[in-house]
């Protein structure tokens, strides 16, 4: 069974999507959707890394 993850600590998806869903039993599997490099003031950071690794931080 699928877990939808939706954490308070990041904005609200602008459609009826879910952040995050985690699959699978014995081995899971991490599905994200729509995070963006966005710092939580609204900028974003320069280089691709640094966009990168704030995505996953959100």
């Amino acid at each position: 069974m699928p877990r939808f993850l939706n954490p308070p600590t990041v904005p609200p998806p602008l459609s009826r999507y879910s952040q995050a869903v985690v699959l699978g039993g014995a081995y899971k599997r991490l599905v994200v959707s729509g995070q963006l490099g966005v710092l939580p003031d609204g900028t974003v950071p320069e280089g691709l890394e640094a966009q990168m690794v704030q995505a996953f931080d959100n």
